[in-house]
């Protein structure tokens, strides 16, 4: 349209209406002008929409923090991998540096839970975000002496773990105490948002900096990060904190979490259904490393484009999550199973542009049931059992993750990583059809234990 007309393109339509000439039954053709302002108070509510745990200060706080800090991370993980491939070139060795940085939250996470419901979880994360950082910064003195070898990579990915195992349930219970119930599920899918825009970010930088000037850098840079976190922890109000009692020191606290999940039905599918996912599908930084150097020879830069790519698709399901009025089961059950579909597209991608394009819906299933199923589990559950209840998120979810990549990585060793990558997208498969059958036969008015039934559920 011409400059002045006041319309734009796509903005003219054609609609019957009615008119004294036309009052026998007779119509009119007319344009309609959609009006742009009603275009743009809808976007502006759209973004509010999904970005309105934004508006409390803490969150605000953590949110930057976080952001600036799991780059780091992301960039240490992917120099870490990268480094034990390059000293080895075996992918069983990959899948055991999974092990070592995983597998303490699959021993200890469950404890970290019950430490997390008795204390002042704000000062028990600026505890362990400042371990967390001086372990990176270690690594990177050992790394300029020159003294990094496959032992202290292991060494010090174990030793995080350790801390992770208490620093990760914390965290997620934490989210739940910074906004109010009702935002629960959109600052869970903001805090997604943060870890898979780091996951996009990260592993592109480090693919940058391994290819020039090396995993010294790397190294340095997640620790100077850890500072941002800490900062927004010590910045934060505490009086304006959503807190619950802390959990008086008892026997039994641990076993009553396990109780409280199981006779949950609302709280039990979500976590049931990771189990598995977590173990089979969520192996990327093992087998897109496979993909990278043996599949299709590319190298550092092609493994941070794979990774990178995958977290772009991770943050455009993050958003979608984050911008709905309500996450129900059946949006998780379908996340999982779409996850499933594309997941074994990309396992046949025959050339590595393709498998990075593929990774864009692959991380949009991914991250769109992980973030549906930690907002159907924390906001159904009651504060004082918060802690106990992420730390056994966490443990299924990255307390699997040791147990997937060693069976990712046999698997890809014998098979190859496309058999791998294919694994995971038909576990999805499976447990989406398992849980639809299951809600499907458990439709009743009530649910066990006093559990909202399926149609109640809300976000």
């Amino acid at each position: 349209m011409g400059a002045g007309t006041g319309l734009h393109r796509g903005s003219l339509r054609l609609i019957i209406v009615r008119s004294p000439a036309t009052a026998a039954g007779g119509v009119s053709l007319a344009p309609y002008h959609r009006p742009v302002v009603g275009n743009a108070n809808q976007m502006k509510t759209a973004v509010r929409r999904t970005f309105r745990s934004m508006r409390v200060r803490n969150f605000r706080l953590f949110f930057m923090g976080q952001f600036i800090s799991s780059i780091g991370l992301w960039m240490q993980q992917v120099a870490e991998v990268w480094l034990i491939l390059k000293l080895t070139n075996s992918a069983v060795a990959l899948g055991a540096i999974t092990f070592t940085h995983f597998g303490p939250i699959l021993v200890f996470g469950l404890w970290g839970g019950v430490i997390a419901d008795r204390v002042d979880k704000r000062k028990l994360l600026v505890v362990t975000q400042t371990l967390l950082g001086v372990l990176a910064g270690s690594l990177a003195v050992i790394s300029v002496a020159g003294g990094i070898t496959v032992p202290v990579l292991y060494s010090f990915s174990f030793a995080a773990g350790l801390v992770n195992a208490l620093d990760n349930p914390t965290r997620r219970a934490f989210v739940r105490e910074m906004v109010s119930r009702d935002d629960v599920p959109n600052a869970v899918s903001l805090n997604s948002m943060v870890m898979t825009s780091a996951r996009a970010i990260g592993p592109a930088i480090s693919g940058l900096l391994l290819a020039g000037p090396g995993a010294t850098i790397v190294f340095a840079v997640n620790a100077a990060t850890y500072a941002a976190v800490i900062a927004a922890l010590v910045l934060m109000r505490p009086e304006a904190l959503f807190r619950s009692p802390a959990v008086v020191k008892a026997r039994g606290q641990l076993v009553e979490g396990l109780r409280y999940v199981w006779d949950n039905r609302v709280v039990r599918l979500p976590i049931v259904m990771l189990a598995w996912i977590g173990t089979l599908a969520f192996n990327f930084t093992v087998l897109l490393a496979l993909f990278a150097e043996h599949t299709f020879a590319s190298g550092p830069g092609g493994f941070g484009r794979l990774i990178s790519m995958s977290a772009v698709g991770s943050l455009v399901g993050a958003v979608i999550t984050a911008s709905r009025v309500r996450v129900t089961q059946r949006y998780m059950i379908g996340a999982s199973i779409a996850f499933g579909v594309v997941t074994l597209v990309a396992s046949v991608a025959p050339t590595l542009g393709t498998m990075a394009a593929l990774l864009i819906p692959v991380g949009v299933g991914a991250i769109a049931f992980v973030s549906a199923a930690q907002a159907l589990a924390q906001e159904h559950t009651v504060p004082h059992m918060q802690g106990r209840v992420m730390a056994l998120f966490a443990v299924v979810f990255l307390g699997s993750t040791p147990v997937g990549g060693l069976v990712a990585a046999g698997v890809a060793n014998w098979l190859g990583p496309r058999a791998a990558f294919a694994m995971g997208g038909v576990a999805c498969l499976l447990t989406g059809a398992w849980a639809l059958i299951a809600t499907a036969a458990r439709k009743s008015p009530a649910a066990a234990a006093g559990a909202p039934s399926e149609s109640s559920v809300r976000s």
